[in-house]
């Protein structure tokens, strides 16, 4: 957005708010724009998409909820009229007592962008084509590749009585998938993905990770059935990163929790991990797949700290989910589009690191699994269980890693049992994932994955 448009929006924006206050109703008023194109190409098919969802979206407190109205037109008079009509709505509303809504009330005027990469698609699509060449050419297991680039930029306005924050954010990612098959006519897949603010960024690290890829295609040929049991494991930062968001991400939602649906609320305030365990939701850092630094209720970007030394702290939460739980700051308001609702949701959700290297957790364990990978995971919040699938593991004997893989297996388990049996956290820090996260199976907004290496006892895995 041109800087004119953008000054001129937020002009209109205020005369919203203004509006609703000279009514006694709170008005905030957001802009959000999200274009995105999409690259996929493997040897037998190739498919470029582009989407540009952009619009604003106008709310007013009626003392018990939001109202609401969308639109993809935002000229001064669209504005006004939908304000004007927001406003009668709340009138008409037949609430005596009003709520107080819970609004932060710290004066914010701040603009956050980081310039956006410009690549010609022609060169992104034959680039894949040359590095899915190259992963075929590892090993003569593989019998396809695949490149999916992913280039996106967000935009964003929000505007109060005490916000006018914009901010605008770059986002590449990059998954290389390698399709293979074994001598038993098996199918497997070596998949590695990238996320960065830009695609060449992406590409140097691919190709630095060309030889370790090789090598996991040949793991993969080894890898045999894991014996259902309870194992000593180390996870490695994908493993820890899809820990922290199936469980204490989802589990540790207000909106959830809100409607009875979360066991994590019984737990709060109480120790169920070792003291140096911190699970923590953070939307700036910086070139990550859930980077934000305004939630879409205006709050600037902070830490919450979902377990801290050891004990459920505080959940994820909204502004309305902040007013009805009187819960503290937290910058986890986020929509899908312009024309969706606000939820409470995650960003970069992650263990916080310890002070050992890996290699020293490596080596305190007789025997045990180190897990590098997984297909993707399930939570439960009402039971607080999780399951994660499709995992990948090397045998580890007298604190070495040795010849022996597995795959296909499942980690399961009550999330404060799991926890409980957590040993050490490495001083290593790795986050390079990421997807999009649905609620519900709807509602996809963007989120990392990562962390740090995580030794724990007896984990059920099957």
């Amino acid at each position: 957005m041109e800087d004119n448009v953008r000054k001129e929006l937020i002009q209109s924006f205020k005369k919203a708010v203004t509006l609703g206050k000279e009514n006694n109703f709170y008005v905030d008023c957001n802009y959000l724009s999200k274009k995105e194109t999409s690259i996929r190409k493997d040897q037998m098919n190739s498919d470029i998409g582009k989407d540009n969802d952009t619009g604003i979206k106008l709310r007013i407190w009626d003392g018990d909820k939001f109202l609401e109205s969308a639109s993809s037109k935002f000229d001064e008079k669209t504005i006004m009229l939908l304000t004007e009509e927001l406003i009668e709505l709340a009138k008409k509303s037949s609430i005596t007592q009003r709520k107080e809504l819970k609004i932060d009330t710290k004066n914010v005027e701040k603009s956050v962008s980081f310039e956006e990469e410009t690549l010609d698609l022609e060169y992104i699509t034959k680039t894949i084509e040359t590095y899915n060449k190259k992963i075929k050419e590892l090993h003569e297991a593989v019998v396809n590749a695949r490149g999916i680039v992913l280039q996106r930029v967000e935009e964003h306005i929000f505007v109060n009585e005490y916000k006018q924050v914009h901010q605008k954010i770059p986002n590449s990612l990059l998954a290389m998938v390698g399709f293979i098959q074994t001598p038993k006519g098996e199918s497997k897949m070596v998949y590695e993905s990238y996320v960065s603010r830009t695609f060449q960024e992406n590409l140097d690290k691919f190709n630095n990770d060309l030889p370790h890829i090789k090598g996991k295609i040949e793991a993969m040929l080894k890898a045999k059935k894991l014996k259902g049991g309870k194992y000593k494991v180390l996870l490695a930062p994908h493993l820890t990163g899809l820990l922290a968001h199936e469980s204490f991400g989802h589990g540790m939602e207000a909106d959830t929790m809100l409607k009875n649906r979360a066991l994590a609320s019984q737990y709060l305030g109480k120790k169920i991990g070792k003291d140096f365990i911190n699970i923590v939701d953070y939307p700036a850092l910086e070139g990550k797949h859930g980077e934000f630094y305004f939630d879409h209720d205006g709050q600037e970007a902070q830490k919450t700290y979902l377990v801290k030394n050891g004990v459920i702290n505080t959940p994820m939460a909204d502004m309305y989910s902040k007013t009805n739980l009187d819960l503290e700051k937290s910058s986890n308001s986020r929509m899908e589009a312009f024309d969706h609702k606000n939820y409470t949701r995650m960003s970069n959700t992650y263990f916080e690191p310890g002070t050992k290297p890996w290699t020293e957790l490596l080596e305190s364990i007789d025997d045990g699994i180190l897990i590098t990978d997984s297909s993707g995971g399930m939570e439960d919040p009402k039971g607080w269980g999780v399951q994660i699938q499709g995992n990948f593991g090397q045998r580890i004997k007298n604190g070495k890693l040795v010849d022996e893989y597995y795959d296909g297996f499942t980690l399961t388990g009550f999330l404060p049992d799991i926890v409980g049996h957590i040993e050490d956290i490495s001083k290593e820090f790795h986050i390079e994932g990421g997807g999009n996260c649905g609620k519900g199976h709807k509602e996809w907004v963007r989120v990392s994955e990562g962390g740090p290496y995580m030794l724990i006892n007896e984990v059920i895995l099957g």
